[in-house]
């Protein structure tokens, strides 16, 4: 039986004093970054001035007010909608909300829901809520913009942050909580991704807590068949393998297994027997890392791996699905706080630059402003066509490289662990064996 979260000693949020000057430095450069290098105004391109995804569940939840069909054709401009049915129920909602109210509501929630995040990952860790993390968590959360998927999430309206905190809050709930569960159901009802976390629990044998999560999952399906069952049927029918309805397999955003195939291929099909072998290459290691990282007690680690894990092994996955990078680094910086050696620190700063924004301009008279930002490591164009790969494959990249060192780091230790077990078994043996002839020797002299 491994401890769980709330079994953990807790402990003062107390880093080192050198951490609250850079988080004030990294704080003040995310807003100079906002302000200056992808400017707030920027038409189109601004942080705030897009906000297309959140428009579309608007739109499909108008979608369901007015009876209409959600998967015939797109819902709002060229836009389809490309959710599960109980997520434009949700959405019925935001259709009834002014643009303008929506845009600035949704943008507001969905900072505190990254706030919250961030707070429940150090909990999770055994950081008790006092002042100092709530306090530090607010430089955090500004830092965190600058991620390229939070950016991005924040710049069309995503809902990627709701649902990572949805499961965070459950999954590092105590084993045994009310309905734990429940939040991964719910996720993954709302969008398929999460569905993952079924996977995870079971390699982690967390029977209970599965069960609960596949009967809130089938929750969402029934309240949706029940409430519209012509799109139900539609959706579940066949709609949800349409992955053509989200994005071209081969763009530069497509930051899955599939999707670096099909930049390396060339081509908008990769082929499907390489992508499998591949894929199921990749899934196998990131299974042991998960379940090493579990066994070690690692409970954030975990979740955070199978998250990320999601996104590589979905066939489409934009830079935005890849939120799950923020309570990586999270858990990356708390490993460097326990170490207390400097150069632990470089393991969180490794992961967080390839997924930095990193920005190149281009002119281009078709864009509102007359400028095409590419934002993200995977956009860029360096002038080495042989790097072209190489920052096309950012994220999956530097997820595979987190997976290798968590199996070789977290194999290491169990294989002593292991080892220093069956020692102590030998030696036991050993001992009993020794007695046992003096025992009887004693008994034959009586």
């Amino acid at each position: 039986m491994h401890a769980r979260p709330a079994q953990l000693r807790t402990r003062n949020f107390c880093p080192p004093t050198w951490a609250h000057g850079a988080l004030l430095v990294g704080a003040v450069g995310a807003v100079l970054f906002h302000i200056f290098v992808v400017p707030f105004g920027a038409q189109h391109w601004g942080l705030f001035n897009n906000m297309l995804d959140v428009n579309v569940y608007a739109a499909g939840g108008l979608a369901v007010l007015e009876n209409r069909t959600l998967y015939a054709g797109p819902v709002y401009g060229p836009m389809p909608f490309t959710y599960p049915p109980f997520s434009a129920l949700l959405f019925t909602g935001l259709a009834l909300m002014d643009q303008t109210v929506l845009q600035i509501l949704w943008t507001v929630a969905t900072v505190a829901a990254l706030y919250a995040t961030v707070v429940l990952c150090w909990k999770s860790l055994g950081y008790r809520i006092g002042q100092s993390l709530l306090l530090a968590t607010v430089p955090m959360t500004i830092i965190a913009t600058v991620l390229e998927p939070v950016r991005t999430t924040l710049w069309y309206g995503q809902i990627n942050i709701f649902l990572m905190l949805l499961i965070v809050w459950d999954l590092t709930r105590p084993q045994g909580g009310l309905l734990r569960g429940i939040g991964v159901g719910i996720a993954a009802g709302i969008k398929l991704t999460p569905g993952f976390f079924f996977v995870y629990l079971a390699l982690t044998r967390q029977w209970r807590t599965l069960y609960v999560s596949i009967v809130a999952l089938l929750g969402t399906i029934v309240v949706a068949a029940a409430v519209i069952p012509r799109d139900s049927w539609t959706f579940w029918r066949g709609t949800l393998f349409e992955s053509e309805r989200i994005g071209q397999i081969n763009a530069p955003a497509n930051q899955s297994i599939t999707g670096v195939l099909a930049q390396i291929f060339n081509t908008t099909e990769p082929p499907k027997a390489i992508v499998g072998i591949v894929t199921l290459a990749v899934l196998v290691l990131a299974l042991v890392a998960i379940w090493l990282a579990h066994r070690a007690d690692q409970h954030l680690l975990a979740i955070t791996l199978a998250g990320l894990t999601a996104s590589m092994v979905s066939p489409f996955s934009w830079g935005h699905h890849w939120v799950w990078f923020v309570p990586l680094i999270i858990a990356l910086c708390h490993y460097a706080v326990l170490s207390q050696r400097l150069w632990v620190w470089s393991a969180p700063v490794l992961v967080a630059l390839p997924v930095l924004c990193w920005v190149q301009v281009f002119t281009d008279p078709t864009q509102p402003s007359g400028r095409f930002y590419a934002i993200g490591t995977f956009m860029l164009l360096p002038p080495d066509a042989e790097l072209v790969l190489l920052v096309r494959s950012a994220f999956p990249g530097t997820m595979l490289i987190v997976t290798l060192t968590t199996i070789a780091v977290l194999g290491w230790r169990e294989l002593g662990r292991t080892q220093r077990a069956h020692r102590l078994e030998t030696n036991t043996a050993l001992l009993v064996a020794a007695h046992q002839p003096e025992t009887a020797s004693g008994a034959m002299i009586k």
